[in-house]
């Protein structure tokens, strides 16, 4: 317990011989978003990290956001500098999404010569890619960083405190972007052929972030999003990208 936040809710019994003892369970929060970011639902399991209440809600409202009709061309994914974006619009992304297109490597775990995410700060002006050192002769302004334009993600999100990307909706709606996984976008399945509907975004945060990712798959259930739209289907770079992971054998 000591050591790690998962170890907390394991019971063991004290020396000289200690046992884990099995039926620890993890505890989270949940929070469910409509597509314009409006709370529908926020439900904090008794001794979840307190935090977590602002990262589930957070979480929700950034994938909805990402799957929407709304989301802003500066938002989108543009690794080469084409003005093409690599991704079409209405693509179910997840934190975990996020998170990889982030990274200061891209693809994560990549020689010290990859460059970074499209999200990255590190792409932006006076800024040495490889090591992160500000390199212009004069520091830059906080507006080239903070551009609505411009700004990578990352950078947007750091000068800009609680936007949801550049959701263009209800300041009272956003409260930041997370860069670590579990949520899903919630689609509404149509019958016949037509194409399933956004209904809104799912946030999990508790006990870790890969048991965030298995507890979203499966409150997700019955509203995943379309494995045709899913992040996973799409490439960026050469490289695919992330939708969800569970640690191995996750619900044993």
């Amino acid at each position: 317990a000591d050591v790690t936040r998962a170890a907390i809710r394991l019971n063991v019994l004290a020396p000289p011989q200690p046992t884990f003892r099995p039926g620890a369970r993890t505890k989270m929060v949940l929070a469910v978003s409509d597509s314009q970011g409006d709370v529908l639902g926020l439900y904090r399991m008794r001794d979840a990290t307190v935090f977590s209440i602002d990262v589930a809600v957070a979480k929700s409202r950034n994938t909805g956001y990402y799957a929407s009709d709304r989301l802003v061309d500066a938002d989108r994914i543009d690794a080469n500098n084409d003005a093409i974006p690599d991704v079409p619009m209405n693509v179910a992304f997840t934190n975990r999404t996020f998170r990889f297109l982030a990274a200061p490597r891209f693809p994560t775990g990549a020689e010290s010569d990859a460059p970074a995410g499209d999200f990255s700060i590190l792409n932006m002006p006076g800024v040495n890619p490889r090591t992160g050192e500000n390199i212009a002769n004069t520091p830059l302004p906080a507006s080239v960083y903070a551009d609505p334009t411009n700004a990578t993600v990352v950078s947007f999100d750091a000068f800009n405190a609680s936007r949801n990307f550049r959701d263009p909706l209800n300041l009272k709606n956003q409260n930041g972007i997370v860069f670590f996984p579990g949520s899903s976008a919630l689609f509404r399945k149509s019958p016949g052929p037509q194409p399933a509907d956004l209904v809104g975004g799912f946030g999990v945060s508790g006990d870790g972030v890969d048991q965030d990712d298995v507890v979203t798959s499966v409150g997700e259930l019955s509203l995943t999003a379309p494995a045709s739209i899913r992040a996973d289907q799409y490439f960026v770079s050469g490289v695919r990208l992330p939708y969800q992971k569970g640690n191995r054998n996750p619900l044993a």
